[in-house]
């Protein structure tokens, strides 16, 4: 009898461990696509060669022209593109997005992702955001969105989605990120004062209506080949829980892989 008990114990802890694989295996998967719909594979790409140019300009402006200067230099360049290689970017989003996202809302997130104006949004981001296609964004905001304004009705639905979004604290966070990755990569060992840090966030938060009105102006553009019931609908997204629960596991994942 108590060796019938053990085989049926062990037989039912084998059969628990493998349902708790299999369920893994689908969560996973599950993730995996998420993270695919998203479109943040290659933003990644743009956003790691932008915070290492960026890295790399504020560095050639902080330091003289001399040769200890150009060795910092090539230290900086090879520092920002580990730190900002789409592979570690990947890495973190994923491991961030499986802490964050509620299994329950997941197949929902998938489903509002697969549909079409998801996938259009998507497609414009990646377009928008391009290094290549820099020169067509300054265009659009100095020329023409100083020639013709957009609708009202425009403007208050690009709003919204940059409210919804919470791309301007996203935005400031991940700079201030960046410039501290920056300087602690020229510093070396050397710690950070932590005044540093503080009088960046200080300058930044004075500057927060500067920031929303450039996010603002990014996003008319990158938007722009939306109708307005696409952007309705695409904003309206963000009403529902399982897409703000992403929202909000994304913009967590992002802080902390430009940390």
């Amino acid at each position: 009898m108590a060796d019938l008990r053990r085989a049926f114990s062990f037989t039912l802890l084998s059969a628990l461990l493998s349902l708790s694989s299999s369920l893994f295996a689908d969560n996973q998967q599950l993730l995996q696509k998420v993270y695919d719909l998203s479109g943040l594979e290659k933003q990644f790409v743009y956003m790691g060669h932008t915070f290492t140019e960026e890295g790399l300009r504020m560095g050639r402006t902080e330091l003289p022209d001399n040769e200890m200067s150009n060795q910092l230099l090539s230290r900086l360049e090879e520092g920002l593109s580990a730190k900002y290689a789409p592979e570690r970017l990947k890495n973190t989003v994923q491991h961030v997005l499986a802490r964050e996202l509620d299994q329950a809302n997941i197949e929902e997130i998938i489903q509002i992702m697969e549909g079409r104006i998801w996938q259009k949004a998507v497609r414009l981001e990646n377009r928008a955001n391009n290094p290549d296609n820099l020169s067509e964004l300054e265009q659009y905001v100095s020329v023409q969105l100083q020639e013709k304004l957009p609708r009202q009705i425009r403007l208050d639905l690009i709003r919204d989605l940059v409210q919804k979004t919470n791309a301007v604290d996203t935005t400031m966070n991940m700079m201030v990120s960046g410039a501290l990755s920056a300087a602690e990569i020229m510093m070396g060992s050397e710690k950070i004062p932590a005044q540093f840090e503080q009088s960046m966030r200080t300058q930044m938060t004075s500057m927060k209506a500067e920031y929303e009105e450039m996010v603002t102006r990014q996003f008319l553009f990158t938007y722009r080949f939306m109708s307005d019931e696409q952007l309705k609908t695409y904003v309206s997204y963000y009403n529902t829980p399982a897409i703000q629960s992403l929202n909000k596991a994304v913009t967590t994942s992002l802080v902390e892989a430009f940390q």
